[in-house]
């Protein structure tokens, strides 16, 4: 099959809080990637929820400001405490409105020396196909026997994932919505397994 790589590549978009320690280590895993010098990373700090919490909290922020390894790196700091699921809604569509495509990380995610690889081709090579929503550098236990080792689920994982404006789009943080949505698309013969792309190796 061949390879295909984008003239950009995507931007890293990495949600931390107040793990050091964790944090140090994904991203001295990122760094070890082939394309991390080719890639902008952009890394959203929470706020403490409480004082207990200050001192890890800016323990993070000062391990981000002296990261390098990467094309770019910016920190955005919350001042308030959003909490993980707004912080990564609202931080992947902010970096939406401007780039076509991202791939997400939390800050407990060690990924293998290929991952940034992997996700980047394969968000090339499925940008047009709006059978594919999602790419995943992970994938839940499951028996592989006779797979390839990437292939189509139709669930996403949020343990390293990338996609595309496009898909976006159609984000709902209602799950009962998103069950009706698909309902209906199932009913109507227009959903298929081929939504979510996963590698068993990338993460």
């Amino acid at each position: 099959m061949k390879t295909l790589m984008p003239i950009e590549f995507a931007p890293i978009v990495l949600f931390v809080y107040a793990r050091p320690e964790h944090t140090r280590r994904t991203l001295e895993a990122l760094a070890a990637n082939m394309l991390a010098e080719q890639s902008d990373l952009i890394v959203y700090a929470d706020a403490a929820r409480s004082e207990r919490e200050a001192e890890a909290v800016r323990a993070v922020r000062e391990l981000i400001r002296a990261t390098s390894g990467f094309r770019s790196v910016m920190l955005v700091e919350r001042d308030m405490n959003f909490g993980l699921a707004r912080n990564i809604i609202e931080g992947v569509s902010e970096v939406l409105r401007e780039r076509e495509r991202v791939i997400v990380l939390e800050d407990d995610i060690v990924t293998a020396p290929l991952f940034l690889t992997y996700m980047n081709e394969a968000l090339e090579r499925y940008r047009h196909n709006e059978d594919v929503m999602h790419i995943s550098g992970y994938i839940y236990p499951m028996r592989t026997d006779g797979l390839p080792e990437t292939f189509f689920l139709p669930p996403a994982s949020c343990w390293g994932w990338a996609t595309w404006a496009r898909a976006w789009l159609h984000f709902s943080k209602d799950p009962d919505e998103l069950m009706r949505a698909f309902s209906l698309a199932s009913d109507e013969h227009s959903i298929s397994t081929s939504h979510f792309h996963f590698g068993r190796k990338s993460c």
